[in-house]
């Protein structure tokens, strides 16, 4: 990975969850949410601090002074879940 932040999504049942948006260098492959949970829990971070998501980006939204944008990361996230949820909905329907 180039770099990576994390945010928080909505969560139903939680609140909030933990989505790493990510930057992959060349040639390389996003880890999925399991192989991401055993490098960060082999690295000492407890396993409920791990990511439930990852989201692969070309680039980080930046604000006017050129700070990665965590609150259009969110609104990001946030609007993927409800497209996610209003397809599941059509396709019970």
């Amino acid at each position: 990975m180039a770099d990576a932040k994390l945010v928080a999504m909505p969560d139903p049942l939680y609140g909030e969850k933990g989505c790493i948006y990510v930057i992959l260098r060349a040639g390389q492959v996003a880890l999925d949410v399991t192989q991401l949970a055993a490098f960060l829990v082999e690295q000492g971070l407890a396993k409920f601090k791990c990511p439930e998501r990852v989201e692969v980006v070309a680039e980080f939204p930046v604000t006017r002074v050129g700070k990665v944008d965590k609150a259009a990361l969110r609104a990001m996230i946030a609007r993927q879940l409800e497209r996610e949820t209003a397809e599941l909905g059509k396709e019970s329907a």
